[in-house]
């Protein structure tokens, strides 16, 4: 396993001094586009905790993956802390490409599900997520991927809000995706989804059989 150079460590020490002081600039492992300069702020960029090195948080899950040039990622490139430390660096940021608010945001169909995703702050943060995880693939395909993906959990919490109101046996009401994830909204969860995809027990056993 290796550990960060000499160099790293002074550039981390400097970044670090720049954060806390709010003076400077930072040094980064990839050099920001004059928009980006204009857009972010210190808030937005994050730490690779394995080589020390300064990026904006949106990249930060390419570079665990992929770039990071300290041996321990290339041995563990699919470990899951690497993977939640890259998807809580997202989802902390402040504020949004212009390619995924050209390209997503912008392209939401007007109806109830998309004006919904812009009303839920996490879910744009999901989207956003999605679209920016694998630079390899074209853009405009990774805007539609994101933008169905986000319709879809959507259509998922409208359902689920649906039934709420409907039956009264359930107290608890949603306001918000996250909300979801209540342990005590499983079953109705579950439910939700299996009407979504059209799940039949009676379908489970002909794809079976």
């Amino acid at each position: 396993m290796s550990s960060p150079t000499n160099g790293e460590k002074g550039d981390y020490n400097h970044n670090k001094e720049v954060i806390a002081t709010g003076e400077g600039e930072l040094i980064l492992v990839r050099r920001p586009t004059d928009t980006e300069k204009q857009m972010h702020t210190f808030e937005d960029y994050g730490l690779s905790t394995n080589c020390l090195g300064f990026m904006l948080k949106v990249h930060l899950w390419h570079h665990y993956k992929y770039s990071c040039q300290a041996k321990a990622i290339k041995e563990n490139s699919n470990s899951v802390r690497v993977g939640s430390d890259a998807l809580l660096a997202a989802g902390i940021r402040k504020s949004y490409s212009p390619e995924f608010e050209e390209k997503v945001i912008g392209k939401l169909t007007k109806d109830i599900v998309g004006k919904g995703c812009l009303n839920q702050e996490m879910l744009l943060r999901y989207g956003d997520y999605l679209f920016q995880k694998n630079l390899t693939i074209d853009s405009n395909q990774r805007a539609k991927n994101s933008r169905s993906a986000m319709r879809i959990l959507l259509n998922l919490f409208l359902n689920l809000t649906d039934k709420l109101e409907k039956n009264a046996s359930f107290k608890s009401k949603i306001h918000n995706i996250v909300e979801i994830f209540n342990p005590t909204l499983f079953n109705i969860v579950v439910d939700s989804v299996k009407e979504m995809c059209n799940f039949t027990h009676k379908n489970l056993k002909s794809q079976i059989t």
